[in-house]
């Protein structure tokens, strides 16, 4: 569903200015320590984080990750959020950056019932963040991780404060991954975790 989407909003993203059809131009990894952007940590629980390094989302291996767990060990309810950026390898300079693919590779793990997750996502940001919040890459709390290691892609069209994306402008952010974790009233042991193995940003657009 999400690869459908893409593609038709790809399709929409032609642009009537006389460019050919974005073509997948690089691929950027992360290649930095991670900053810790913001987080919440919660009550009723045990929360524990790995916000990984660049070398365990990049080393194509499924036994390293970041990773943030959430565990209820005496029942009740309990939250974290977190949301950690990283800098990336350079883009270089292309003649037209029609939009770019954040992509993250990450699977859930989870004990006790879906009826006790109160709240769970596992989505992408970038930064600075724009002044108007339309351009901000928001993780919709309808997209949840699957149990087995699949990527999720989130699509940005413009950079910051709505203008076309550029070289310079790729080059001055940093993007990152944003977690929010809520388990509502349940059992002793009640747990959800998101594994994160890899993150790559994709740049569309003309060389």
């Amino acid at each position: 569903m999400i690869g459908i989407g893409l593609r038709l909003f790809e399709s929409a993203l032609r642009a009537p200015s006389g460019w050919p059809d974005p073509v997948l131009l690089t691929t950027l990894i992360p290649t930095g320590a991670p900053t810790l952007r913001l987080y919440t940590a919660g009550y009723g629980g045990t929360y524990t984080y790995d916000d990984g390094t660049a070398a365990k989302l990049t080393d194509a291996d499924d036994g390293t990750f970041a990773f943030l767990k959430l565990t209820c060990n005496s029942g009740g309810s309990g939250t974290y959020y977190r949301l950690v950026s990283y800098p990336f390898t350079t883009c270089p300079d292309y003649a037209h950056i029609a939009h770019l693919i954040a992509r993250l590779c990450v699977k859930r793990i989870q004990s006790g019932s879906d009826s006790y997750m109160a709240k769970r996502y596992c989505g992408v940001h970038n930064f600075p963040w724009s002044t108007n919040p339309a351009d901000r890459a928001s993780v919709p709390t309808s997209i949840i991780p699957g149990t087995s290691l699949a990527w999720q892609e989130y699509l940005w069209s413009l950079g910051m404060d709505r203008a076309p994306w550029t070289t310079s402008g790729v080059n001055a952010q940093e993007y990152g991954w944003d977690v929010d974790l809520a388990l509502g009233s349940g059992p002793p042991g009640l747990s959800i975790e998101f594994q994160i193995s890899a993150m790559e940003l994709q740049v569309w657009g003309t060389a």
